[in-house]
């Protein structure tokens, strides 16, 4: 899964305006040219860019387990 620049924008923003920040999205709204994009009229779920953080930090911490245990594997050999 890759998200592009605009995507990430309209996360913030959305994230922006959920958090009672209206002031700083709009100024990023601005900003980041998000109105050319064609992003604003998407359905997105609320909190989307924390889950997504989350989901991230997550999958980070499995790769790390994998080859922290993949390493002690080798050493045991």
């Amino acid at each position: 899964m890759t998200l592009s620049a605009d995507e990430v924008n309209f996360l913030i923003r959305r994230y922006l305006q959920e958090s009672g920040f209206h002031h700083t999205a709009f100024m990023f709204n601005s900003e980041s040219l998000l109105d050319q994009t064609g992003l604003s009229n998407i359905d997105i779920p609320p909190q989307s860019l924390i889950t997504i953080l989350k989901k991230g930090m997550l999958y980070m911490q499995l790769e790390k387990a994998i080859n922290e245990q993949s390493m002690n594997s080798e050493i045991g050999r």
